[in-house]
C-alpha cells in the first residue's frame, strides 16, 4: 500500500532536483510548517484520498498535495514560482512524475483543485505571509 511518506519523498525528491525552483525558493520544500527557513521557503502536506479497488492485483489511490510558498520579507515573484510548480505538475508532461521506489506503481493522474492551505498559529507569530499556493488530487495506480 502507498503511504503519505512515500508521496512526500517522492514530491521534495523531484522539488529538489528543479534548479529554477530551487533558486526562486531558496529556503526549501519542507513538510510542515517551518518559521526558520530562508525566505522564501515553501510547504507541503499531503492528505490520503479514496481507494478504488478493482478485481485481481491493480488498485488506484488519491492523494491531496498542498503546497504554499511563504516570505516574511514581503512579496516575492509568486508568479514565476507559480509557473515553475504548474510546470513540474504538469499532467500533460507527467510521464510517472512521482515514481515510488521499490513500489510497483505509476502517477496516472494529477488535478489541480480548489482551496488553499490555511496558515497555522506558528506562522502567523513568525510574520510569514503565504504567497502562493496550489492544492492537486494526485492518482496512483499500483499493485497489492
Amino acid at each position: 500500500m502507498i503511504q503519505q511518506a512515500d508521496i512526500l519523498t517522492a514530491v521534495k525528491r523531484r522539488w529538489e532536483r528543479d534548479s529554477t525552483l530551487t533558486a526562486l525558493v531558496p529556503g526549501g520544500l519542507h513538510h510542515a510548517e517551518n518559521t526558520e527557513s530562508r525566505s522564501p521557503w515553501a510547504a507541503f502536506v499531503c492528505e490520503d484520498g479514496e481507494i478504488e479497488w478493482f478485481s485481481g492485483t491493480v488498485y488506484l489511490q488519491h492523494f491531496l498535495l498542498e503546497i504554499g510558498v511563504y516570505s516574511t520579507g514581503g512579496p516575492v515573484d509568486a508568479g514565476a514560482i507559480g509557473r515553475v510548480i504548474d510546470k513540474l505538475f504538469d499532467p500533460v508532461l507527467l510521464g510517472n512524475l512521482l515514481p515510488l521506489p521499490g513500489l510497483n506503481s505509476r502517477t496516472v493522474g494529477i488535478h489541480p483543485e480548489p482551496g488553499a492551505l490555511e496558515l497555522l498559529e506558528e506562522t502567523r507569530e513568525a510574520k510569514n505571509i503565504l504567497t502562493l499556493s496550489r492544492r492537486y488530487d494526485v492518482l496512483i495506480q499500483a499493485e497489492r
